[in-house]
């Protein structure tokens, strides 16, 4: 196997890493967001603050849309058409008029998310699967990968560093979250 293999497989399979674990933080984010705003909300009660939409809006950034200096699949032609032709050869094997397996329900569902969001790693995670031989990869999948890496990274870090998060950690100071984030989401009644 080449360096370029290997580099291939290692990108691969840190992508795969990455997903699952921004699967599990996207999860455990929405538990410790629910309890969070429940406890600000009980907090609120007892201050002579209150929310504000507009407040938030200007303060807080969208930790799952990180600032992107990547390159768009949807504009790259041989990322976009590849991505077009492993969806045909999935959609075969999954389409649920033509099998009535859940799983393989399951996996269309997916490959049609895929499709719409220039997602090449999960067609090709699919492919896999599904025993579809995949045409060889260049030098772009390469970068493609990398910056799904970095994105994915970012996402992973965004989250775990929001007020949500911290709070739920077992040695926060959750008086002091809360004060902080109402400072910057709050106005005086």
């Amino acid at each position: 196997m080449s360096v370029e293999d290997l580099r291939f497989k290692r990108l691969v399979k840190e992508l795969s890493f990455l997903k699952s674990d921004l699967e599990y933080h996207r999860a455990e984010h929405v538990v410790r967001r629910a309890l969070f705003y429940e406890d600000f909300e009980k907090y609120l009660k007892e201050s002579d603050f209150e929310f504000s939409e507009e407040k938030t809006e200007q303060k807080m950034k969208n930790v799952y849309k990180p600032k992107e200096k990547s390159m768009i699949v949807e504009k790259n032609t041989d990322l976009s058409s590849q991505n077009k032709e492993m969806y045909r050869k999935i959609a075969k094997k999954t389409h649920p008029d033509l099998h009535q397996d859940v799983d393989k329900t399951n996996m269309f569902k997916k490959a049609s998310r895929a499709i719409e969001e220039g997602d090449w790693y999960t067609l090709y995670e699919l492919s896999e699967a599904l025993g579809i031989v995949v045409e060889e990869y260049t030098s772009m999948h390469l970068e493609w990968l990398k910056m799904e890496i970095q994105k994915s990274r970012a996402i992973i870090k965004g989250i775990a560093t929001t007020y949500e998060w911290i709070y739920s950690e077992p040695d926060a100071n959750k008086q002091l979250v809360l004060t902080n984030y109402c400072s910057l989401t709050c106005n005086k009644k």
